[in-house]
């Protein structure tokens, strides 16, 4: 096949089971031949029935911290550097068109940790299985197919507002069970139930006993010009849980839906989201909800093209100690970045004022500029991070505002491999902060190198 004829290279996925190199086998070329090619698909038989791809990743990030936790507890380490490292192998194996199985390992070390919490399992996981699962895919319809997957695996639903593998994390999440894609076209439907894998640091990862995990996500196209949607219902089952003074096993069910759409032919698009969760925590029900909002608008004829952001989201908070929940539960997020890089607010009785500036000033170069306000939605219950770790117990009759964050991520994309990023946070406590402890000011500044292959 003549190269101007080649089809598109498959990119690299943060997911990368969700790559399909078969493209390799019908062409034996794409786009831009590349190094690795041998090592993306490896025929085992003649007729190419049976064929396996090979991949991996290899990242490493400094991190340095001044004033971690706004310096609290006074006798603990504030300020400390340290590096991750974290290296991911993969093999993905096809046989004939219907049957797969996939296997990924990860090793994931860190440096000294000096700072409160010490070496933390989203830190360390020395030798583990991070995908281990055999897919079985079925006609459904002319245009339909079912893939069913059993096995340890990555779950990951849209924005990863809700649910997802938290890639910032040297550890990322992954669960045992059994999910289903029933792909409809241009829309596809998503059932799963699972447990989480809990981390141990030294020894194999087994899933969480007393957790369950399970519904069904939806995914979208709507008619032209209304943009994409995603539905989707979310159902915690968990042995132990304590909100604000109420414990007890808590059942929680999660519903909502997420709209995105660029606004005709104007620069303008839009993110539109709500959520209500119910259920109970011990002898207590649970009534809590969420909204997220933002408004970009792209300068498409400035050569930067810079999109420039307004937005605002909202989750509830209880509103007495003890008694009914009305805490919002953030499930299992992909929370890096959503609501700043410093990971020092998490969305719990939160609500947020956020704006920003993305731009691309030269080829390879990715820019942002993004501030935060943040305040507690409910005066009676603490001030969350991102784990859904109380960071300052709820204090009625104080101040709700928590403070200010300002970042800056630079992204250099050297070649199809290789990505460099550098980032600064920093974080202006308020009142609410002030009132309840120490309250130094944060800083968090980071570099990171990935090689993926």
């Amino acid at each position: 096949m003549a190269q101007g004829n080649s089809p598109p290279r498959p990119a690299y996925e943060t997911l990368r089971q969700n790559e399909d190199w078969s493209v390799l086998a019908k062409t034996g070329k794409v786009k831009g031949p590349d190094r690795f090619d041998p090592l993306k698909y490896i025929s085992l038989t003649r007729t190419g029935l049976v064929w396996v791809s090979l991949g991996g990743q290899i990242r490493e990030r400094f991190e340095s911290w001044n004033q971690f936790n706004f310096g609290a507890p006074v006798t603990a380490v504030h300020n400390d550097s340290f590096l991750y490292s974290r290296l991911m192998l993969h093999a993905d194996l096809h046989i004939g068109t219907h049957v797969r199985v996939f296997a990924q390992e990860k090793s994931s070390f860190l440096t000294r940790r000096a700072l409160v919490g010490g070496q933390r399992t989203s830190d360390v996981d020395q030798l583990d299985l991070q995908n281990g699962f055999v897919d079985v895919k079925l006609p459904f319809a002319e245009t339909s197919r079912l893939t069913l997957r059993a096995g340890r695996q990555e779950l990951s639903f849209g924005r990863e507002r809700f649910v997802g593998v938290s890639d910032w994390s040297n550890v990322r999440r992954t669960w045992d069970g059994f999910s289903g894609n029933l792909e409809m076209g241009k829309s596809n439907l998503i059932f799963f139930w699972a447990r989480p894998v809990k981390v141990a640091k030294y020894s194999f990862n087994r899933p969480d006993p007393g957790t369950q995990f399970y519904g069904v996500h939806l995914n979208g196209k709507l008619a032209p010009g209304w943009g994409t949607v995603e539905a989707y219902w979310y159902g915690l089952d968990s042995r132990l849980a304590t909100y604000n003074g109420t414990t007890g096993r808590e059942i929680r069910h999660t519903l909502g839906a997420h709209q995105v759409n660029q606004i005709g032919k104007s620069p303008f698009d839009y993110d539109l989201g709500g959520t209500i969760q119910v259920g109970s925590v011990g002898s207590q029900s649970i009534l809590a909800h969420g909204i997220v909002t933002q408004l970009g608008y792209t300068m498409r004829k400035t050569r930067s093209s810079p999109r420039v952001y307004l937005g605002y989201d909202y989750a509830s908070g209880d509103r007495q100690h003890g008694g009914n929940v009305g805490t919002f539960n953030l499930l299992y997020p992909t929370a890096h970045g959503t609501l700043g890089y410093a990971d020092v607010v998490g969305r719990q009785n939160m609500q947020d004022v956020n704006f920003g500036v993305a731009l691309n000033p030269a080829r390879k170069w990715r820019i942002r500029l993004d501030g935060y306000s943040y305040w507690r939605a409910s005066a009676n219950d603490a001030f969350y991070d991102k784990r859904g770790s109380v960071v300052r117990s709820a204090s009625s009759g104080l101040s709700r505002k928590i403070g200010e964050e300002a970042d800056l991520l630079v992204r250099y994309q050297l070649d199809v491999h290789t990505m460099i990023q550098f980032g600064y946070s920093h974080f202006f406590p308020g009142p609410f902060v002030k009132q309840t402890g120490p309250h130094e000011p944060v800083d968090f500044l980071y570099s990171s190198l990935q090689f993926t292959f």
